[in-house]
C-alpha cells in the first residue's frame, strides 16, 4: 500500500511569521509608518503578499507604496529567515528528513519543488 502526505510548508511546519513580520515591518519602517507586533501580523497573514501589505498599511491607515510589494517580496528573510523555527509537530517525521535546523530544512523544501511531498510504502 502506498501512502502520500502532503504538507504546506508556512504555518504547517515552519513558523515564519517571525520573518514575515520582520520583512512587513521593513516595508512600513521604509514608509515612515510604525512597526507591527507579531500577533498582529500573524492574523493578516494567508492570503498572499498583497492582501498582507494592503492589511499591514490599512492597519496604520496609510495606502500601500509602488513599490512595497515587490520589495517585500525579495526580501531575503521570507526564505528561511534566522527567525523561522520547527513546529514541534516536525519532529514526529525529523527522522524521515535529512535536516536538523529549519534553513536546512527551508532548502530541502524548496529543492523538492517548495512543499513536502513524502511518499512511503509500508
Amino acid at each position: 500500500m502506498n501512502r502520500l502526505a502532503v504538507f504546506d510548508l508556512d504555518g504547517t511546519l515552519l513558523d515564519t511569521a517571525p520573518d514575515i513580520r520582520m520583512a512587513v515591518n521593513r516595508r512600513l519602517d521604509a514608509a515612515g509608518l510604525q512597526s507591527l507586533g507579531l500577533a498582529e501580523v500573524a492574523g493578516m497573514i494567508g492570503d498572499g503578499a498583497r492582501v498582507l501589505l494592503d492589511r499591514a498599511f490599512a492597519a496604520r491607515g496609510a495606502p500601500v507604496p509602488e513599490d512595497a510589494v515587490p520589495a517585500f517580496t525579495a526580501d531575503p528573510d521570507l526564505e528561511g529567515g534566522p527567525l523561522t523555527t520547527l513546529f514541534p509537530s516536525i519532529l514526529a517525521v525529523d527522522e524521515k528528513i535529512p535536516v536538523r535546523t529549519p534553513q536546512e530544512f527551508f532548502r530541502w523544501a524548496q529543492a523538492n519543488k517548495g512543499s513536502l511531498f513524502y511518499a512511503y510504502s509500508s
